[in-house]
This record gives structure tokens, sequence and C-alpha cells, in this order.
């Protein structure tokens, strides 16, 4: 959840319960959304509506400035057009494939348990609506256009 501090609208800073413990740093860029209900019963859905740069992070708490999302924000479905209290912060977690594997291989590497605690953490931390597996090497596949060569970096994906 976040909340505001007073200030005026220019300046205001934004708190979140999540801090350094959670892997929130300075620096990090949160994804903000509002949680929204098209009537009662059906669940609700997560709209993106914006995102909030960490200027400050401490444990169980971090601050950070509040940047809309221009379309989410015209929405008339968006009432209120800065963060609220309600809104759900979630940041980033990006593990690179280097961490997991040995360049050429598909099998996990020793330490790979470590990072998958990370993602688990994570989840049990801040509930992502999805989470998405990837392996492409963006340089290789422009130089060589083959399917082929991607087809390994699939197999990784599945193995995980």
């Amino acid at each position: 959840p976040m909340a505001l501090c007073a200030r005026p609208m220019h300046l205001r800073t934004y708190y979140v319960d999540k801090g350094i413990e959670s892997s929130v740093n300075k620096g990090d860029i949160l994804k903000v959304y509002r949680e929204k209900r098209a009537r009662r019963g059906v669940p609700a859905v997560r709209l993106f509506i914006g995102t909030m740069q960490v200027t400050r992070s401490e444990l169980e708490s971090a601050l950070g400035h509040f940047t809309p999302n221009e379309a989410a924000v015209a929405s008339p479905l968006i009432r209120h057009k800065i963060a609220m209290k309600s809104d759900i912060v979630v940041p980033i977690l990006v593990i690179d494939s280097g961490v997991l594997f040995d360049p050429g291989q598909m099998q996990l590497k020793p330490n790979a348990a470590a990072e998958f605690q990370k993602v688990a953490d994570f989840v049990d931390n801040f509930a992502p609506t999805r989470l998405i597996t990837r392996d492409t090497p963006i340089r290789m596949a422009r130089q060589t256009p083959t399917r082929n060569y991607l087809r390994p970096g699939q197999r990784r994906c599945g193995s995980i």
C-alpha cells in the first residue's frame, strides 16, 4: 500500500510499507496499480496507473515520487489522478540467465535454488499478477537468423 506525505502537489513524496528487506532499493522503479471492480461478485482487475521511483529505502519502508501513466489517468475508470493509499505497488524482479546457467548449458547451476528462493520471496511479498520467464539472446539472434539458435533458450525456460 502507498501513503501520501503532506506536501504541495509537485513535491509530494509517497510512502511504501516495504523496504530493503523486500529488495526495494533507492533508484528502483516500482509499478503502481489500482484495483477496479466492474460489479460485485466479479474479481477486481489491476490497472497500471504509473510508476514510483524510490528515493529512499530503509527497513520496512521506502519513499519515492509517483509518475502517472497519462493514458490510464485519462480513463474515466480512474477518478483520482494521483496515487492513493489503497494502490498496489509492485517492483520488477529480474534474474539474468547467467546466474542460473553456464553459457551453452541447459543444466541449472548449483546456486540456482537461492535464486528461485528470491522469486518465491518476491511472490510472497508482492503477489504479482504474472511471472514471465524468457531467455532470448538478442545479440546473437540478430546475427543468426535461424530458428534453431533460439531452441536452447526455450528449453532452458522449460527446465525452470
